[in-house]
């Protein structure tokens, strides 16, 4: 929001209802996702279910603006759900990690992340093609990358990153 880039938000309310916000840019419709759509965005950041709910058309649609270079954000918010997202990486719940006092690992840089409590975390189990971007102090992957055609899909288990900015932290969040 500071740097005043274009922003455009739809959050479901309910089955094919959707509440819609923009920033520094006009209105659109985004009650569908299309290729028309997506061809004016740079970024796709969305939850893991709300992905996976997708119908084909739709799912269909954000591969392709990936494969043609478009990034493709997912917050892992649950291990549920079925389609392709689901599957593009190996995520699994990790009750060792105690989302209270994650200690995240990244380029040189290492952050507390103080949670609040939420049951467990989840953890990416490495496969081929991926490249890991945040790892805890036991060598959890929480965040990993790979290239889907000329586009990269990042994924993230990383809870509730909100809480940086209400401490203060706003150059980790």
């Amino acid at each position: 929001y500071a740097e005043q880039y274009a922003l455009a938000i739809r959050t479901n309310i309910s089955k094919e209802k959707f509440s819609t916000e923009f920033l520094n840019t006009e209105r659109t419709n985004l009650n569908r996702i299309s290729t028309a759509l997506l061809e004016n965005f740079d970024i796709l950041i969305g939850d893991m279910s709300a992905l996976s709910g997708l119908g084909a058309a739709e799912s269909s649609a954000v591969l392709n603006e990936v494969g043609k270079g478009m990034g493709l954000f997912i917050r892992s918010d649950s291990t549920g759900g079925g389609g392709y997202y689901r599957r593009a990486f190996n995520i699994r719940p990790n009750r060792a990690i105690d989302p209270k006092t994650l200690i995240l690992n990244w380029e040189g840089q290492t952050a507390k992340k103080a949670s609040t409590p939420s049951g467990h975390v989840m953890e990416i189990i490495p496969r081929s093609g991926e490249q890991p971007l945040i790892k805890d102090n036991n060598n959890h992957i929480l965040a990993s990358s790979k290239l889907y055609g000329a586009g990269r899909i990042i994924v993230s288990t990383i809870p509730d990153t909100y809480t940086w900015m209400l401490s203060n932290n706003a150059a980790y969040y």
